[in-house]
Order: structure tokens, then sequence, then C-alpha cells
């Protein structure tokens, strides 16, 4: 989703309704959880085999060293 489809996707709701995530608990009932957002922020992400997923970079991916396997980075806007 692109920050201009989330603004067209918003604008038919509430302006003062609150805005949750969702996240999976991974407990033994398949409980799913809803948090606050609470910020905005733009990151560098890369996907991730293990988790098959995009993971928020970290220090080692900026600080790579010759030799070093390439790591793509891609920038999101990040809910919080």
């Amino acid at each position: 989703m692109t920050v201009q489809e989330l603004i067209e996707e918003l604008q038919g709701y509430n302006p003062d309704m609150e805005v949750n995530y969702r996240v999976p608990s991974h407990d033994y009932w398949g409980t799913e959880l809803s948090y606050d957002v609470d910020r905005v922020e733009v990151m560098d992400v890369k996907h991730s085999d293990y988790h098959n997923s995009m993971a928020l970079a970290t220090d080692s991916d900026y600080n790579r060293e010759e030799g070093d396997e390439e790591v793509e980075l891609k920038e999101v806007l990040l809910l919080n």
C-alpha cells in the first residue's frame, strides 16, 4: 500500500476514530492483539528469508565490509 492509497482509504472514516494495528500473539488459541498507533516514521526494511517477511534494517546492514553479501534495503513508512 502506498501513502496515497492509505490516504484514500482513510478518507471515508470518522477523523476522530482511534487507529490501531493488528498483531498475532502466536499463542495456543491464535489470539490477535490490537495496539495503538502512536507514531509514524520512515525506516529501511529488508526481506528476511527466515521470517518470509520484511524486517527492520540493522546497523550491520549499513556497515557492510568488503566481500559481504549485498543487502537490498527499501524505505517504507511504518505505523508504530
